[in-house]
């Protein structure tokens, strides 16, 4: 992977987004020890009636990059300011890291400050460390291989096992009067990897076949070239807190990628903003579902706000909130808090990410089960029963400002995508597979 900025060494790197280059002007990284090697501790026991020892297990400890910089500036006060500036940038928890050199990988790490080497007038050397508490690099975009020939290669760079999720789509073919003319059938799936483990789904002994309900639809699956099929301000909130005021717009700013954005947020004491609501038609059979969205979410120290994704349902002549997400930033950091949502407005788990690592999140339905994803975090809600079997048929964005605080600087919305997912879950599936069948399996808990 080539260097983010070819004007900067393999060695300078980004912090939550941002290079040290950019952020303390004087400010030169030279060096980076240990960023490329990974070390392991083997663990033995001693063998009394034989020679050596006997391996019983080993590990990865903390990760330790070291530094080394350098700083420049005008006079003895503009260096001294730049340095203290330095250092409030590394009283930073838990930051996210990209080194230039390795623009597709990130780590996560503590900045531990070691003596000066070298200090004059108007200069200044020294060093820190980056300890890495989990000493694996992982990658800063997802990767979507598709078989060739009945092999998935995946050219995997990482340093730790990876758990790809493998989908099996079986095509269905139709004649002009919309019936199926794909009459095949498949009794079970495997995949076997390059060491002779399988994974296996199905009964291969099994030659009867059962129905199953539908595989994946879109009832929404847009960008945001426009905002036709969107009314504005007419929401129900998940509390009074949030007031629908102001504007939303679209733009596009990102080459051919269009986002919907609060371009103007109205006036409130609290949270005050847009909101977007769609109205969805074809959610027949749609108690399942993957609601994904890409969303961009950067914030420096001093802007505050939110950005929410809820998802309403009309069953039964109510209206109930089945799932939502709700991004908040009230504190003076580059951090946020994720609060999800299921079955009621009352919020039922939280999670603090870092605004940086916020792109693709994601809400699944599965039963009574529900998993988000935002940041780099996951949060699991159980749903009562009586809200399981509801049918999503409204999806609403609110971008919100705090008060009168600076806003978010980027909060945007790129795309939006609700699949209908009714297929079975592989820890129960059945033993056939009909053409139009979707068959997903999250190899981390496959065992």
């Amino acid at each position: 992977m080539g260097k983010i900025r070819e004007t900067l060494p393999s060695a300078a790197f980004k912090l939550n987004g941002s290079f040290l280059e950019d952020l303390v002007p004087g400010y030169h990284t030279l060096n980076a020890r240990g960023k490329w090697t990974l070390e392991k501790e083997l663990f033995t026991a001693e063998a009394n009636i034989r020679s050596g020892a006997i391996f019983t297990n080993s590990r990865y400890p903390a990760r330790e990059i070291e530094i080394e910089y350098f700083i420049e500036g005008s006079g003895w006060e503009a260096l001294q300011a730049k340095y203290t500036a330095l250092m409030g940038y590394l009283d930073t928890e838990d930051a996210q890291i990209i080194f230039n050199g390795e623009s597709d990988k990130y780590v996560h790490g503590y900045f531990v400050i070691d003596d000066d080497i070298e200090t004059d007038v108007i200069t200044r050397s020294g060093r820190f460390k980056i300890v890495c508490m989990d000493p694996f690099k992982y990658s800063v975009t997802e990767h979507v291989v598709q078989a060739a020939g009945g092999v998935i290669s995946v050219d995997y760079d990482g340093t730790y096992k990876a758990y790809p999720t493998l989908i099996a789509e079986f095509p269905a073919t139709y004649d002009a009067d919309g019936n199926n003319t794909n009459t095949s059938e498949c009794g079970y799936v495997g995949y076997a990897k390059t060491d002779g483990s399988v994974l296996q789904f199905g009964d291969p002994e099994e030659v009867d076949w059962a129905d199953v309900d539908k595989p994946a639809t879109y009832p929404l699956n847009r960008t945001f070239r426009d905002l036709v099929g969107f009314t504005q301000n007419s929401a129900t909130m998940i509390n009074a807190n949030y007031v629908q005021a102001g504007t939303a717009s679209y733009y596009n700013n990102y080459g051919d990628t269009y986002y919907a954005y609060a371009s103007a947020y109205g006036s409130g004491s609290n949270y005050h903003g847009p909101s977007i609501k769609t109205v969805l038609t074809d959610v027949t059979n749609a108690k399942n579902f993957s609601m994904r969205f890409a969303h961009v979410f950067k914030a420096t120290k001093a802007q505050f706000g939110c950005f929410q994704c809820m998802l309403w349902s009309s069953s039964g002549g109510g209206h109930t909130l089945v799932a939502g997400l709700n991004i908040v930033k009230t504190t003076k950091d580059t951090k946020a808090k994720v609060y999800v949502y299921g079955g009621s407005t009352t919020a039922k788990s939280s999670n603090t990410v870092n605004t940086a690592d916020i792109s693709l999140s994601w809400i699944k339905k599965q039963g009574n089960t529900l998993t988000f994803l935002c940041g780099d975090k996951k949060q699991t809600v159980k749903l009562d029963d009586s809200v399981a079997d509801m049918i999503v048929d409204e999806v609403v964005f609110y971008f919100g400002k705090k008060g009168t605080s600076t806003a978010i600087g980027t909060n945007h919305l790129l795309n939006c995508t609700l699949m209908r997912t009714e297929y079975v879950n592989f820890e129960n599936i059945p033993n056939s597979f009909m053409p139009g069948d979707v068959l997903t399996v999250e190899t981390q808990n496959a065992g």
